[in-house]
């Protein structure tokens, strides 16, 4: 059995005996087990477990959707009558998992969460604390003009590792993409007011040494178009959405704080914005997954 050490917490990867071991540390104190991807995940759940399942619940990071998976085969049938346990994992561009007993999100990843209009309106609200209503209205305006600028510029990127995780499925073949936090410099320059565009579909398939005949322009333009019906904010990687939205509250608080003539608040703004601790210093304003209350309830008297 492998021995569970702070160093192997807190590595980038953990492999599946470290939430093995884990499960069965805590699988026999009555506690309602939940598993979730990565340690972000958890500060967005964090308050909605704490809300809906009390204080008897315990999370266990498993790192990626495989290990997400490989706990549900290898826990559920075996404990679930005498153990309560929930999964929790993100779309991201995947196949339907078609499985009720696991939770899947209804937008690409956990952080897309906390980009829509409608999580920014309760962040600047309640997290910025900007008491004049018009001011935040004309944030969200301003929000939804950049947003869409940025869009524009990531959208082919999305179309594309879409696609390309599709032909993936299809052909049973893995193709090396490995994707960071941030979106590719070389790729693109992203400002709040100013994105640059510095790819296309050639240069990804360069990039990426995969075969010229592999994507077609046609079919990275219909899914840019199916891509956008789902609205960019749920449908585009979350990490990129987030960092993006991260930028433009930082460029809000700064032109602020600074009393920049053309700042869209004339308040100052002491709410901190970090983006280590964004996801949970800003939880409780984001939007709920859809669904996820209901499992939570299920998940609660057992599935």
């Amino acid at each position: 059995m492998v021995n569970v050490t702070p160093k192997l917490l807190k590595s980038k990867t953990i492999d599946f005996a470290v939430c093995k071991q884990k499960y069965l540390l805590k699988k026999n104190q009555g506690k309602i087990i939940c598993f979730v991807e990565g340690k972000y995940d958890s500060d967005y759940y964090l308050d909605k477990f704490r809300n809906h399942l009390g204080d008897g619940f315990e999370i266990i990071v498993c790192s990626n959707k495989k290990n997400i998976l490989k706990a549900y085969s290898e826990f559920y049938d075996s404990d679930h009558k005498k153990v309560k346990m929930g999964f929790f994992t993100d779309n991201d561009f995947d196949e339907d998992l078609n499985n009720p007993l696991i939770f899947v999100t209804d937008r690409y990843s956990i952080e897309n969460y906390y980009c829509s209009i409608s999580a920014l309106n309760n962040i600047l609200l309640y997290g910025l604390k900007i008491q004049n209503n018009s001011e935040v209205n004309d944030v969200i305006a301003y929000y939804q003009v950049c947003a869409n600028k940025f869009h524009q510029i990531v959208a082919e990127f999305n179309s594309f590792y879409s696609i390309i995780k599709m032909k993936q499925r299809q052909n049973n073949v893995t193709y090396k993409i490995c994707l960071e936090n941030h979106f590719p410099s070389k790729f693109a320059e992203i400002d709040v007011d100013n994105c640059i565009k510095k790819y296309n579909l050639v240069s990804l398939l360069a990039e990426y040494s995969l075969p010229s005949s592999l994507i077609s322009q046609e079919e990275v333009d219909n899914e840019i178009r199916q891509l956008m019906e789902k609205n960019p904010f749920n449908s585009f990687r979350g990490k990129y959405e987030l960092e993006f939205t991260i930028k433009f509250i930082t460029k809000i608080k700064n032109e602020a704080n600074q009393k920049i003539p053309s700042s869209k608040v004339k308040q100052k703004i002491s709410a901190t914005i970090n983006n280590v601790c964004f996801m949970s210093d800003y939880a409780q304003y984001a939007d709920i997954a859809e669904g996820l209350i209901d499992y939570l309830q299920k998940i609660k008297v057992g599935l």
